[in-house]
């Protein structure tokens, strides 16, 4: 029973990302979109909320490097910068840029098969999407960071889809929407399950060029036969 109690904890260890300088508060999800939502309702401060899923096939490596002289370290801050500054402070302030300790041990053979996917809440709403590679130490900001078990990839492929404006909505600024809708759309085409009848449908709309554009570049890249299908039924007409 020890035995099978500890590996338990080692898989549920495994099912985290790796992340520093932030507080990360783990939960199983009982659905994506009322998690969220019940989130954004209690956070006083930006927040990001994140889970994980299977990644297409070739999905590669989306990660960080960072260097100088002294000192290379692999991972990603997922905070936004200040723009026109040296970093999140401004030009008075050392380069914040993380520092990441050296990965220990064997490496990971499977490493790269799955996706990170994160929400940044700011004021009970999605803000900012950011993707990352299964195996991309993270750096928070010092931000609260809530991290959803078990989310169905249909889950997400939905609640990614419901971020996405297909038309101008007033009081939404148009950078903010394309925005979103860019980093949507390319998280769906990052589940390996349940994206492609949402990128066909993506594909077939005309409201939103940008979006558009972008499900039919991850149609391209499927091998998936409903996606053959629907680009060649395109170029045969």
């Amino acid at each position: 029973m020890r035995a099978l109690a500890a590996l338990f904890a080692l898989l549920a260890v495994a099912q985290q990302p790796q992340i520093q300088n932030g507080t990360v508060e783990t939960r199983k999800s009982a659905g994506l979109d009322r998690d969220i939502a019940a989130i954004a309702a209690t956070a006083a401060e930006p927040t990001w909320v994140g889970w994980r899923e299977t990644a297409v096939d070739g999905w590669g490596n989306n990660c960080c490097w960072y260097s100088d002289d002294n000192f290379a370290s692999r991972g990603c801050s997922v905070e936004p910068r200040v723009p026109n500054t040296r970093g999140f402070a401004g030009m008075d302030q050392p380069d914040p840029r993380p520092q990441f300790p050296a990965p220990s041990g064997p490496a990971k053979l499977e490493a790269g098969t799955e996706v990170l996917v994160m929400v940044r809440l700011v004021d009970r709403h999605v803000e900012r999407i950011r993707t990352f590679s299964d195996d991309c130490p993270l750096d928070a900001g010092g931000r609260k960071v809530y991290w959803l078990d078990g989310v169905p990839a249909g889950d997400s492929v939905k609640y990614l889809a419901s971020l996405i404006q297909l038309k101008e909505v007033s009081g939404t600024p148009t950078d903010l929407r394309r925005r979103i809708n860019s980093a949507a759309v390319s998280a769906i085409g990052m589940h390996r399950d349940g994206n492609i009848e949402q990128l066909i449908a993506l594909a077939k709309q005309n409201t939103d060029a940008t979006s558009r554009s972008s499900a039919f570049t991850w149609l391209g890249r499927s091998k998936d036969p409903r996606a053959v299908a629907f680009i060649d039924g395109i170029l045969k007409r």
